[in-house]
């Protein structure tokens, strides 16, 4: 640690993100976080610098076999735990000192491998309210009961060892604050494509794992303190061996707390942190952003921005990302533009530098508001898929200057849900996700190919629209039973199973059925790491899917959709609800329709002309392509922006970027 404080940190590579995921509505962003603690650990050191990464091909053959071992413990903790705990009743039952110190030893190695990131079963745990502390705690309580049979209750052993118990606590604490202290100066951070070069950029991650695994250190000490006590009572004067044992263990743990403090104190008089906000400052007025794109929403939700990157990656001004939370910053797709990741609120605020006049919202994150407060940029919310759900019109949208969406069917619907917004306030983007797509009949050998797509459940009952879980087994089973030589790709919405296990139960038995089916090798189970669901639209004939926007997309390929009606709603009704289903195939809750609509489809398809005329209204009308329009919108949008910046007298602000004008 005493490097750290004073030296510089070797740049280290930071990875992409996978490619794109599914393009699909989520009612609300959902802000907790719905992965296992070590998951988001691991997200932010990938972010920062990686903290976990596979093993290098020249590492060592002792290298890798510690690897297998870490990784072999992080996987089995729970029986690890276990198993220490088992050991200390049965060495507290036979009265073993030299049993407790295995057990002690065996719990602390388990520990120290499921810190950081934090493995599944140490989350479990923590969940249970029993985090590391408390299970040192009463791993301390074993070794005590069997210190107590051993010695036969001699009160100078067990005191020496209550009070190396103790003591491990409060240097535990002093060492927490003192790491706490350091991390908590961590400014905002470059993340890709700007600052490489720059110390500090992977400092924060090491001192973060340094902050998980350091206890450990303690606990060291404390294994070497139940192994003095075990040698002390096999001696002719316990007391006084066990005194020294506990001393010298003491007196190492304060050792320990004091190092890390002193650390800590040096790190913070440094100067280190104002020198890197300085540089990256200095870095982002050289490349002048001009565009803002605010990463705020809930951990399993990247997909909503990772569907627009091909566009802001077209985008003709100079762009920057802006990272909320850092379980995205691993996930976000590759981009050539500048990423930051930014926790405080003052620190976003400072991006906001003279020329950037726009930025852009694809979800409508808490955090939002952070940016929204800039007076002297103009706010552009995307959404992230176009359909007829609730949550392609809410209210809460008022607050941005502009709502880009895809078509007429857009606006239509604020209108119909009783939104006023005034029609200046949108602009008709199209869907630049699908641009370039060819729209026409696969080329494609018989049998057809159904893309199987259902949403996911909603946040809210009300909001569930999804088929999967009601009738999803029972599609695939009739075209499995009645259509052989079909083929089927399974493309489920990345957040099924979010909010009810039903849905992820059902989309396991459809997985589980497709993987066993006679005819498998026809069919495609397209998970989020695999294919995006633009990639499946190459794939399928016919799409069936619910009230989602990938209906809305899959319009562009001019082949024919089948949409649930789940609760069975009356055609009259259901129309009505939801307009832009006109131009699909409707399939009852009980299945019955499916199969002569899918013939149906895939034959005369009467259809085919009210698709088109659908897709116009749902799409606009966009001569070069929607990726075109959508850069044209910024063009427009950035000059408005420029000249109603000239009117502004005053930002109300002292920081040295605002220009005031009168």
């Amino acid at each position: 640690m005493a490097d750290d404080a004073t030296g510089d940190d070797a740049a280290e590579p930071t990875p992409d993100a996978a490619a794109h995921d599914r393009s699909d509505d989520v009612d609300e962003v959902d802000d907790e976080d719905d992965g296992e603690a070590g998951e988001e650990a691991d997200e932010l050191t990938a972010g920062e610098g990686g903290a976990d990464e596979a093993a290098p091909a020249t590492a060592s053959p002792v290298y890798r076999f510690w690897r297998r071992v870490r990784a072999l413990s992080r996987g089995q903790y729970l029986r690890l735990a276990l198993l220490s705990i088992a050991a200390l009743v049965v060495a507290a039952v036979l009265g073993l000192p030299l049993l407790a110190v295995a057990a002690v030893a065996l719990g602390v190695f388990a520990d120290w491998t499921a810190a950081y990131p934090v493995a599944r079963g140490a989350t479990r745990l923590n969940r249970w309210g029993t985090g590391p502390r408390t299970r040192t705690m009463l791993r301390g309580l074993g070794v005590t009961i069997v210190l107590a049979v051993a010695s036969e209750g001699d009160p100078v052993v067990l005191l020496a060892y209550a009070a190396s118990v103790v003591f491990l606590q409060l240097c535990w604490t002093s060492f927490q604050r003192s790491m706490s202290r350091a991390i908590a100066t961590r400014p905002a951070m470059a993340v890709r494509n700007i600052g490489q070069e720059l110390e500090l950029r992977t400092f924060y991650a090491r001192a973060r794992r340094r902050a998980a695994h350091g206890p450990s250190v303690l606990h060291v000490a404390d294994i070497a303190v139940v192994a003095g006590m075990a040698v002390a009572i096999a001696t002719p004067q316990p007391g006084i061996v066990a005194v020294v044992a506990a001393v010298l263990g003491m007196a190492a743990m304060f050792a320990f707390a004091a190092f890390a403090r002193r650390w800590s104190d040096r790190f913070r008089a440094s100067g280190r942190v104002e020198r890197y906000e300085r540089q990256l400052r200095a870095q982002l007025e050289a490349f002048d952003p001009q565009v803002i794109v605010h990463i705020s929403a809930g951990t399993s939700q990247t997909y909503m921005f990772n569907q627009w990157m091909d566009a802001f990656n077209a985008v003709p001004r100079r762009l920057l990302f802006v990272v909320r939370e850092a379980t995205h910053l691993s996930r976000l797709s590759a981009t050539h533009w500048p990423m930051v990741y930014a926790t405080r609120t003052r620190d976003v605020e400072r991006f906001v530098l003279p020329n950037v006049r726009i930025v852009f919202y694809a979800a409508n994150g808490v955090k939002n508001v952070h940016l929204l407060r800039e007076a002297g940029v103009k706010h552009v919310f995307l959404n992230h898929g176009d359909s007829d759900k609730s949550s392609s019109a809410n209210p809460v949208t008022r607050v941005y200057n502009e709502l880009w969406v895809a078509g007429p069917a857009a606006i239509d619907r604020y209108e119909a849900a009783g939104i006023d917004i005034p029609r200046s306030s949108f602009a008709i983007v199209g869907r630049p996700q699908v641009d370039g797509m060819t729209p026409g009949p696969r080329p494609r050998p018989q049998p057809p190919r159904i893309l199987y797509a259902p949403t996911w459940e909603g946040a809210y009952e009300e909001s569930n629209y999804s088929s999967l879980e009601v009738m999803g087994v029972e599609i695939v089973r009739r075209i499995i039973a009645e259509r052989p030589d079909w083929g089927i790709v399974f493309k489920p919405h990345p957040a099924t199973g979010k909010h009810r296990s039903g849905m992820l139960a059902a989309k396991r038995q459809v997985d589980a059925m497709l993987r066993e089916a006679p005819n498998a090798e026809h069919h495609l189970l397209a998970g989020p790491a695999r294919l995006s669901v633009y990639d499946c639209f190459a794939e399928a004939d016919v799409l069936i899917s619910d009230i989602s926007s990938v209906v809305t997309d899959f319009l562009v390929t001019d082949r024919p959709v089948l949409v649930s009606n789940p609760k069975d709603l009356p055609v009259d009704e259901y129309l009505r609800l939801f307009p832009s289903q006109r131009a699909s195939y409707l399939v009852d809750a009980a299945c019955e329709a499916l199969l002569p609509m899918l013939d149906l489809a895939v034959a005369d398809d009467p259809l085919a002309a009210e698709r088109r005329a659908m897709r116009a209204y749902l799409h606009g009308e966009h001569p070069n392509g929607p990726l075109q329009t959508f850069r044209d919108n910024v063009e427009r949008l950035y000059d408005r922006a420029t000249e109603d910046a000239r009117s502004h007298r005053s930002y109300f602000k002292f920081a040295d970027h605002t220009v005031t004008s009168a």
